[in-house]
């Protein structure tokens, strides 16, 4: 965190923080939210401490509590840091299993089903991963929560395979739950977003994914990562983007560019190679004649 101008007004007083001694941490949340600390080891007039918080939480979390200030200890200003979306939970998914691990992130993971839309994040799920008959890695993440008044038992599957060659592919993704009417419905599609992804890279995608499943159910991803194999650490390895290095324009840009300059090159080279006379009439010599075909 770097800030040029930092300051704190508390009881009509503004301090400049950056002038302060102040003693700075970071930890992990149960819900793996990064919180900064920065815990001032000089006295603010009255107040003797001040631990200053910034954490991604839901800005009317934030407008429904209440801070008070006493005389000793001061506990205030609550600040919603915004990375893609400016309220909600953003959960990191690390399951592991026999032969298998897993790790999912996605900043906007909403789900849809019959008109209504969750967001998975905010939900209580139980990820866990497993490993299929033919090889493929499963993900899957179990709900704990209701969805509404009709449906429960709600699970959702994501799978993957792995070549011979060190490669691997996204492949499918499920979702099981059972209706008001105790009925058992699975909803399944393609899900082909990782494509021929070494195994030793994770994929990373800023692009609006939407991902339909039936008539009644469809997912949507924004800012999603996903790495299925030879997870190290329980850290991401380095990510294959599905954005292009160039985009459109900057190919047209880069084209058009060339293109130009080509036609510079050949109009220079034409007006080099442009010969003056060499022979001029003058009142002394004879008369040029140049002759003419009939």
């Amino acid at each position: 965190f770097y800030a040029e101008t930092f300051n704190l007004t508390i009881g009509g007083t503004t301090y400049d923080f950056n002038s302060l001694n102040a003693t700075s941490t970071c930890s992990v949340g149960e819900k793996g939210q990064t919180y900064l600390q920065l815990k001032l080891d000089d006295k603010l007039g009255e107040f003797q401490t001040f631990q200053h918080y910034f954490k991604q939480i839901n800005l009317s979390e934030c407008n429904q509590k209440s801070y008070k200030m006493r005389s000793l200890v001061l506990a205030a200003l609550c600040i919603s840091l915004a990375f893609g979306q400016s309220t909600g939970v953003i959960a990191i998914y690390t399951p592991t299993g026999e032969g298998c691990s897993v790790m999912f992130y996605a900043e906007t993971f909403n789900l849809t089903i019959g008109g209504t839309t969750y967001d998975f994040n905010s939900l209580n799920a139980t990820s866990t991963c497993s490993v299929g008959e033919k090889g493929q890695t499963y993900l899957q993440l179990k709900l704990d929560d209701k969805l509404g008044d009709d449906y429960t038992d709600a699970t959702l599957f994501f799978s993957f395979s792995k070549t011979n060659t060190g490669y691997w592919n996204s492949q499918e993704v499920m979702f099981n739950y059972t209706a008001a009417n105790d009925s058992e419905i699975n909803a399944v599609a393609s899900f082909q977003e990782v494509s021929l992804i070494s195994e030793w890279f994770s994929f990373a995608c800023s692009i609006r994914t939407a991902v339909s499943l039936s008539d009644d159910v469809s997912l949507l991803l924004d800012y999603y990562q996903i790495q299925a194999y030879n997870i190290q650490n329980t850290t991401f390895s380095d990510s294959f983007q599905c954005v292009a290095i160039l985009s459109k324009g900057a190919w047209m840009g880069i084209f058009s560019t060339l293109f130009l300059i080509v036609m510079l090159f050949f109009s220079i080279m034409m007006l080099v190679n442009i010969q003056t006379p060499d022979r001029f009439e003058t009142s002394k010599s004879k008369c040029l004649i140049i002759p003419h075909e009939h």
